[in-house]
């Protein structure tokens, strides 16, 4: 039902996509962390309320066999990552509108594309790019491969008072404070237009020929930089229906969040499980790795001078059985995590939920104006077949002064 000059326009689409998504390539914490406070940053009343869209976070699951990590708990890790960073950013009050979404297809004023690099039960490290709408190799930078860590305490498991919250917490705490800083730097003419960008590169996503005038493309040495030239006129009929459909899509997005928040609650339980188990096996693994690290790090230096000492295979011998121990202690860590595997009773779980990085959704109809359709698939074939929707919807040229509503059909 898509009209011919949209399928003219295609390249376009990705043109214009490509610019915007460049980017990605304590006890009692959660609860009492003042950001004003931790941050020394406040931000002004007179800056606009951003928008932040936050992708399912890259799981970065090695293509090898790793005992670090378990694919499907790092891929469910994935989705309850970028939930988690949400979280901290509404915790923050300075942004609008926070929203999870299965990949960078919505257009909002702010990017977060999250990388985890570690989750052990331990330690935890991601790696964070934050851009705007107008591109990631702008002037106006906010966060690049900024790194995030945080070691867990012994004593997260052993309070009550932490019972029910991610023992991963302050690392998105620290994250979202450093944003913060980020967003209490900006002056308001740096961010005026962004949300105007975002309108019109939505409109340009519905209708290229119409409204990719009103963009400005630039290639950069990174990448592309995206810049308004004008905006329609405010009584644009066209315009006020674009207006209308983008309002429509938020509103689907803001429906998305209870799947990603049902998602969270449902895999806190045995996850939060495996975190306890895991956390002293790896620091176990961990304190004996740092000893015999040190004693063949003093052993290499003897290395260095036993010719001069004639003690040469004494050395060689005490480094070899240094090694040995290495090994035998990685061999030892391992049979435990598969034996901690094999007796989690939640690992069926959470190998379920993380079966796949994309939330799986029931067949759903939705029905705007009019017409119904069936989202089948995955959150992001929920996402866009509901954005071809509206993209036929345009297309159609309906009565632009019709209130549009959005239900699901029974």
């Amino acid at each position: 039902m898509l009209g011919q000059k949209v399928h003219q326009f295609k390249g376009l689409f990705v043109f214009i996509s490509a610019a915007i998504l460049f980017g990605q390539a304590a006890s009692g914490y959660a609860q009492n962390f003042d950001f004003a406070k931790s941050s020394g940053s406040t931000v002004s009343s007179s800056l606009p309320k951003l928008d932040v869209v936050i992708p399912v976070f890259d799981p970065n699951i090695p293509t090898g066999e790793s005992n670090d990590v378990w694919p499907e708990v790092r891929r469910a890790e994935a989705n309850r990552f970028a939930y988690l960073a949400k979280q901290a950013l509404d915790k923050t009050k300075a942004f609008g509108a926070v929203r999870v979404t299965p990949d960078d297809s919505m257009y909002g004023q702010l990017y977060v594309f999250g990388k985890i690099l570690k989750a052990n039960g331990e330690d935890v490290q991601i790696q964070v790019t934050v851009n705007d709408i107008r591109g990631k190799h702008t002037a106006k930078k906010w966060l690049k491969n900024k790194k995030f860590s945080y070691r867990v305490p012994s004593s997260h498991f052993s309070s009550s008072r932490n019972k029910g919250t991610d023992a991963y917490t302050r690392v998105f705490d620290e994250f979202a404070q450093a944003l913060v800083q980020k967003l209490s730097k900006k002056k308001q003419k740096d961010l005026k237009d962004l949300n105007a960008i975002a309108e019109m590169v939505f409109a340009a996503n519905m209708a290229p020929d119409k409204f990719a005038q009103h963009l400005k493309l630039k290639k950069s040495r990174g990448g592309l930089k995206i810049s308004l030239k004008s905006m329609p006129a405010e009584n644009d009929p066209l315009y006020q229906r674009v207006r209308s459909l983008r309002i429509v899509e938020q509103q689907f997005v803001d429906r998305l969040q209870a799947n990603y928040t049902s998602y969270f609650n449902d895999s806190s339980t045995d996850y939060y499980t495996w975190q306890a188990l895991s956390h002293p096996l790896v620091k176990e693994l961990r304190m004996e790795k740092e000893k015999l690290d040190a004693e063949l790090a003093a052993i290499i230096t003897k290395e260095v001078v036993c010719g001069f000492t004639g003690i040469c295979d004494q050395v060689r011998g005490q480094k070899e059985a240094v090694l040995a121990r290495i090994a035998a202690a990685l061999q030892l860590h391992q049979r435990k995590v598969a034996e901690m595997k094999e007796n989690f009773a939640g690992a069926d779980m959470l190998s379920d939920m993380g079966e796949s990085l994309n939330m799986t959704m029931a067949p759903k109809n939705v029905l705007i104006e009019g017409v119904q359709v069936e989202l089948q698939g995955d959150a992001v074939d929920h996402f866009l077949g509901h954005r071809d929707l509206l993209k036929d919807l345009y297309m159609q040229e309906i009565t632009p002064n019709v209130q549009l509503t959005m239900t699901d059909a029974r």
